[in-house]
């Protein structure tokens, strides 16, 4: 993410700092926020700063630890919001913690992410965010624009190696933990 050749953290960022105003406008007063993918929360920082007296935040994220480190602190940094963090797939459906009289719930998508999705695939995590949200909640998410080729293979194929290094890692990972999945199954009939 803070490699020169990778643009969206850092467009994003900009996007969040210049207009938090107006985000915070739409989110409104006492607003529930939900983040797919919360990772580090650098962004959702950015957001909650603009929020005018957010009522709670819960991060949906697949990594445990990351989930956590991330949820402490920003109950550190924000003491007041309640922070109810999600362990889960945010592919899949799932159930939040019950809402405890959040005005409205937005959910908070950034990173692009939604471009590496098949259309079918869009079209069902948005009709899960948008279920998520309820009546009256919204959806900010990010959304590349459409770039040069070279700028979009330099920003994932960057000249150091890292991206291509992370993605090994994802696809092991995933690999090792589809394998576990399997062998569960196969265990338990």
């Amino acid at each position: 993410m803070h490699l020169d050749e990778y643009y969206p953290t850092r467009t994003e960022t900009h996007i969040l700092a210049r207009h938090g105003r107006d985000i915070g406008t739409w989110a409104g007063n006492g607003a529930r926020v939900v983040e797919f993918g919360s990772g580090s929360g650098q962004k959702t920082r950015l957001l909650l700063r603009h929020l005018s007296e957010p009522h709670e935040y819960v991060p949906i994220d697949i990594c445990a630890p990351q989930l956590s480190i991330n949820a402490q602190s920003l109950r550190e940094s924000f003491p007041g919001l309640a922070v109810k963090p999600v362990h889960a797939d945010y592919m899949k459906r799932l159930q939040l913690p019950a809402n405890t009289g959040a005005r409205r719930t937005a959910v908070f998508f950034p990173g692009s992410t939604i471009g590496n999705f098949e259309p079918l695939e869009a079209t069902a995590f948005l009709h899960r965010a948008a279920d998520l949200a309820g009546a009256g909640g919204g959806l900010l998410i990010g959304v590349d624009l459409k770039k040069a080729k070279p700028i979009v293979e330099r920003a994932y194929n960057d000249s150091a190696g890292v991206t291509a290094a992370f993605n090994r890692n994802v696809c092991c990972t995933s690999m090792r933990y589809a394998g576990r999945t399997s062998i569960l199954r196969a265990s338990s009939t």
